[in-house]
């Protein structure tokens, strides 16, 4: 009797993403048709509540289907104590080679939460030479300074500037997404196809502050140019604190903004989706998508 193999399973979380703001929920701006689609021909949940309101300790949950108070993962320890709990760990006993990719640093192995990953992904960089590279001090301290003491309006019309004679070169400016994109597709183009995986993708966007590459970033803002740069220095942590207030029109503002990382994440997630199903990848994997937390 031919044994049935074992489907490949690709979860992605998303960072601070909100279903309400997502094509497939019914929300008025096209933001995400590519997960629509996907939402389309699979299953779409209605009522879905995270375990924990940060990453660290969501993103232990969705790996261990346990409540904080019992992986251990809280803002009093940041670390998972029993990785042979996660899923990564379960399907690597059961013949899955397991993979990450990570842009967040809550999700590395100084937290733990590379338990059970065979091979361990940061910002497209194996963690190993990840880690080198953050210990490595700066090469050019004097240039450093110098970008440090330009304020960010002055930084975004610089920017703005550069990307308006590259297009392509606009699109690599994100939290890490391009760089996971160029990797996967390696990696799943190395991959043994007899070997079923099991792929783990936590994407950064759209965490704040809401900085998608230009495209996007014109995608939904109704400001100027001037209004750009201001908003693009968002003080999120004294607002998420109630300790900064923000007017109508800001909110509307950092909303736009809000979009257009969703619109530019869900664009990526399209390629990739589209790679492997060019490769024949994609028929027999399962595809989960969801958020470590929302967004206020």
């Amino acid at each position: 009797m031919k044994s049935i193999k074992k489907p490949n399973i690709l979860f992605i979380s998303i960072d601070s993403l909100r279903a309400d703001h997502l094509s497939a929920y019914g929300y008025r701006k096209e933001t995400s048709p590519h997960l629509a689609e996907l939402a389309f021909d699979g299953t779409t949940y209605d009522n879905a509540i995270s375990a924990a309101n940060w990453t660290g300790a969501s993103l232990a949950s969705i790996l261990t289907g346990l409540y904080p108070t019992c992986h251990g993962f809280t803002n009093k320890r940041y670390y998972l104590d029993n990785g042979e709990d996660s899923i990564a760990s379960i399907l690597q006993k059961n013949g899955y080679f397991t993979t990450c990719f990570s842009n967040n640093m809550y999700l590395s192995s100084k937290s733990g939460l590379n338990a059970g990953f065979d091979e361990f992904y940061y910002r497209g960089v194996k963690e190993s030479k990840s880690d080198a590279a953050v210990n490595q001090p700066d090469k050019n301290e004097v240039m450093q300074k110098i970008k440090d003491s330009i304020g960010m309006p002055q930084k975004n019309i610089a920017k703005n500037m550069i990307d308006l004679f590259s297009y392509e070169k606009s699109l690599q400016r994100d939290d890490g997404a391009y760089a996971t994109e160029v990797s996967m597709k390696n990696w799943l183009l190395r991959h043994d196809r007899e070997t079923p995986f099991f792929a783990y993708v936590h994407y950064q966007e759209p965490h704040s502050i809401y900085f998608p590459p230009y495209p996007y970033r014109r995608r939904f803002f109704s400001g100027s140019w001037r209004d750009e740069g201001r908003y693009l220095d968002f003080d999120h942590i004294n607002y998420f604190a109630g300790k900064t207030h923000f007017t109508e029109t800001q909110v509307n503002h950092y909303k736009e903004l809000y979009d257009g990382e969703i619109a530019y994440l869900d664009w990526r997630l399209g390629r990739l989706f589209q790679f492997m199903k060019k490769q024949n990848i994609l028929e027999n994997t399962v595809v989960v998508v969801t958020a470590d937390h929302g967004e206020m």
